[in-house]
């Protein structure tokens, strides 16, 4: 039978863990946010009428789609917490659930 070892992670190897998560959330986060941008510069500046209702309607459904996961998350990571940690009603509010 093998020996399991049990592996200790330092203070220093998880604040470098907690660095790296924190970085990729703001790299996504930035990226939502430039998307978001060219969509506002699409439906402010459109090729056509057709498209400047087509960019309007998904400009309006973005933040009532991903608005309230923005929001527990960010409140989530200002709180120290992890964003499972909210209880099951906050997440049965996000409209992508609602499949």
């Amino acid at each position: 039978m093998r020996k399991q070892t049990v592996t200790t992670v330092t203070k220093s190897q998880a604040t470098i863990a907690y660095t790296a998560l924190v970085g990729i959330f703001v790299d996504v986060m930035g990226l939502f946010l430039l998307g978001f941008a060219s969509l506002i510069g699409n439906s402010l500046w459109p090729q056509s009428s057709e498209m400047r209702r087509k960019t309007r309607v998904i400009l309006w459904g973005t933040p009532v789609g991903f608005g309230p996961g923005f929001v527990v998350l960010f409140t989530r990571e200002l709180n120290g917490k992890q964003f499972t940690d909210a209880p099951f009603w906050v997440w049965s509010l996000q409209p992508s659930y609602w499949r």
